[in-house]
């Protein structure tokens, strides 16, 4: 996940210690780094794209508001 994305979890915990752990998973077939809008709309704008993005099906605009919809919930739960 990239860090602007942690970030903005961070910033949207109702919690005061918010943290975010990730994993490398780049010895796992077809597996995808999970980007933010800023990172695949570069990458639709360079040309050949970035590397290590060739197979990257996620699109801008898509993922940031469920992530932190899911995130709040989940968080909720817990407190």
């Amino acid at each position: 996940m990239f860090s602007s994305l942690e970030c903005r979890i961070k910033y949207i915990s109702p919690m005061k210690n918010t943290i975010m752990i990730n994993h490398d998973t780049s010895l796992l077939m077809n597996c995808a780094y999970i980007y933010d809008d800023e990172a695949l709309e570069h990458n639709e704008q360079t040309l050949g794209g970035i590397p290590g993005m060739k197979d990257n099906r996620m699109l801008p605009g898509y993922f940031l508001e469920p992530l932190e919809k899911h995130t709040l919930d989940m968080l909720d739960e817990v407190m």
